[in-house]
């Protein structure tokens, strides 16, 4: 195990990205999105093409300019309530295996979130306001230590089963079209549902088309509901895989506010999209406990199943605690980056 002190601590440079990348299949073998090694393309997707248009990391390297630690994030445009912010999802925390300490020691890994944290966390407008995250139960510790995480709440999933009756009502008169992109249209619905959350992630055209769409390695089905006259209703997004393998994931699901028929066809569709194929055996989502989405579809029947995953976050701006946050962000599959 080296534990020199020559190393070079820094934010990201234009330049570094074949570093972080070598770093990244150094250290665990395998993106969790393709279960093969991370591509290039992946690395520009997930962070230079993110509309935020900005890279929140910090890298370490040793004296021969190999990057052995990385602590950094996603930026992610954020309205709280009813400002526009950024906020960022830490993740792709890493530690070259050869450069590990002990815990209890601050080591290069602590070096290097702290030199992120000291730039881009605050309250300023070209500062993340939160960080957060889902961490497992070891790096949640871990993150405790070095950035002062807050636990915000347990992530218990919502599963349905394929084999289960329907537990809900399947509406008519509404048509779930497939779409490659998002339109103009999810604008005006992500407007309608804005003023009613006080923190959520802004699902703009732009994110939701770079989040979904534009994902070099993950197959995404995007579908729309319409009503009578092609009227644009809501949308979903689903995909193979999730929490297991044999999963489907219901990673957004939106309709106009009082719109239930458009949600129930919706969600119809998601579960037909389980049942068409045979490898599959259950349909999963996820939203907070204090999302009214959380208790409406255990009520219809989704069991809730735990989880080891925490939410996490550390608040840079002063007028934004996490007990705000336990009580009122609406978060969802689409968020996670992992899924």
């Amino acid at each position: 195990m080296k534990t020199g002190d020559d190393f070079e601590v820094r934010l990201f440079r234009p330049g570094d990205e074949q570093a972080s990348l070598d770093l990244f299949n150094r250290v665990f073998g395998e993106d969790p999105h393709t279960g093969q090694p991370r591509t290039m393309d992946h690395w520009r997707w997930r962070f230079l093409d993110n509309p935020v248009d900005a890279v929140h990391y910090a890298l370490a390297f040793n004296e021969s300019g190999q990057a052995v630690a990385q602590f950094g994030g996603i930026p992610v445009r954020t309205a709280i309530r009813g400002e526009h912010r950024t906020c960022v999802q830490l993740a792709d925390h890493m530690v070259d295996p050869e450069y590990r300490r002990g815990l209890k020691r601050q080591g290069i890994f602590a070096r290097t979130a702290m030199e992120m944290a000291k730039t881009y966390g605050g309250s300023e407008p070209d500062q993340d306001s939160i960080f957060f995250g889902y961490p497992v139960p070891a790096n949640w510790r871990i993150g405790q230590r070095v950035l002062r995480y807050r636990f915000v709440r347990l992530m218990n999933f919502l599963t349905w089963q394929v084999e289960e009756r329907r537990p809900y009502p399947i509406p008519n008169g509404i048509e779930i079209r497939p779409t490659e992109r998002f339109g103009d249209e999810i604008g005006d619905l992500w407007l309608a549902w804005r003023e009613r959350l006080l923190v959520a992630t802004e699902r703009t055209p732009d994110y939701l088309n770079w989040r979904f769409a534009d994902c070099p390695d993950t197959r995404y089905e995007i579908v729309e509901a319409r009503g009578p006259g092609d009227r644009f209703r809501g949308f979903a997004v689903i995909r193979r895989g999730g929490l297991k393998e044999d999963d489907a994931t219901l990673l957004e699901w939106l309709s106009y506010p009082g719109d239930e028929e458009a949600r129930l066809a919706l969600l119809e569709h998601a579960v037909q999209f389980v049942e068409r194929q045979d490898d599959l055996k259950r349909l999963t989502t996820w939203y907070p406990e204090n999302c009214p989405e959380f208790g409406w579809l255990n009520g219809m029947g989704f069991r809730v199943e735990a989880s080891p995953r925490i939410l996490s976050a550390r608040c840079y701006d002063s007028s934004i605690h996490v007990d705000f946050l336990r009580e009122h962000w609406y978060m969802t599959p689409g968020d996670i980056d992992f899924l």
